[in-house]
């Protein structure tokens, strides 16, 4: 097991450039915490020899000048090391934001279905064992070349195409991309507002796609942002993450297992609204 631990600032009056100023990496042999890398803006770069890099190595040098980049996506880049594969891996992260997300972009997200057959095939099977009155779906083509996403819908004798649909299907073709890409590689995927537009159930339905092995073969993991408490109803403590602000702006994030005296199968959605898992927003 690896632990990798990056601050990033802000500087700049739009807040848009980051400076790393501080990083590190340990792994845990026997359970016990190893430093691995350890980086300090203004300060050399620590490695251990299990990076297979010499302390004085001069690549070390010249990432401790690089103030807007990672050291372990420099060392990659570098071919130093243990890095190259560790970039790689780290690369393997996916993220879908709502606000950079192909919301609006219909065009955009057409075409990537018009090129990804398996991905059309896939969603339109999963649209059809979802009660929302979708048969079917395909992507087809404009006299001007352009591709369309048509629906086929249940009692209509003609399809549906996806600007005309509900914001919950729109939701789902947009992000569905990713999904299936982050299950079929086994990734980590970062999504927020994963329950944004969509039914309890069928965000719930998504969250199932990572818990069973028939749908995720290869192990990958889900940390997504959710607002319907309905859905706690669902997780075991071990599974949320609470999330708020301080008084002073900040966001603090921490497991509802570590909530002394929550009760581990009891209704989490209950326990939540009762305010003592934290995390409820002050209104008034």
């Amino acid at each position: 097991m690896l632990r990798y631990v990056i601050e990033v600032t802000r500087v700049g009056d739009d807040n848009l450039t980051a400076n790393v100023s501080y990083e590190s990496l340990h792994f845990f042999p026997l359970g016990r915490p190893r430093r691995l890398l350890e980086r300090r803006a203004g300060e050399p770069v620590y490695v251990s020899s299990e990076t297979k890099l010499r302390p004085k190595d001069d690549r070390l040098a010249a990432v401790s000048n690089l103030t807007g980049v990672s050291a372990i996506s420099a060392l990659g880049a570098m071919g130093a090391g243990i890095f190259p594969e560790l970039r790689k891996e780290l690369g393997k992260f996916g993220s879908f934001y709502q606000g950079e997300s192909l919301h609006g972009k219909d065009e955009q997200i057409e075409t990537l279905y018009s090129n990804a057959p398996l991905a059309v095939e896939r969603l339109g099977e999963r649209l059809q064992q979802w009660d929302i009155g979708i048969s079917g779906m395909q992507v087809r083509r404009l006299e001007n070349g352009k591709p369309r996403l048509a629906f086929a819908h249940r009692g209509l004798d003609s399809p549906v195409l996806l600007q005309m649909e509900s914001s919950g299907t729109k939701q789902l073709v947009r992000s569905f991309p990713f999904l299936d890409t982050v299950l079929m590689q086994g990734q980590l995927s970062i999504f927020d507002g994963l329950d944004s537009d969509l039914h309890t159930n069928l965000a719930l339905e998504i969250i199932n796609w990572f818990r069973r092995e028939e749908t995720n073969p290869h192990k990958a993991q889900l940390l997504c942002s959710l607002h319907n408490t309905d859905i706690l109803e669902e997780l075991e403590k071990e599974e949320v993450v609470i999330v708020e602000k301080t008084r002073e702006g900040a966001t603090e994030a921490y497991m509802a297992s570590e909530i002394s005296g929550l009760r581990r199968g009891g209704n989490l959605r209950r326990q939540y609204r009762s305010g003592i898992m934290g995390g409820l927003p002050v209104i008034g």
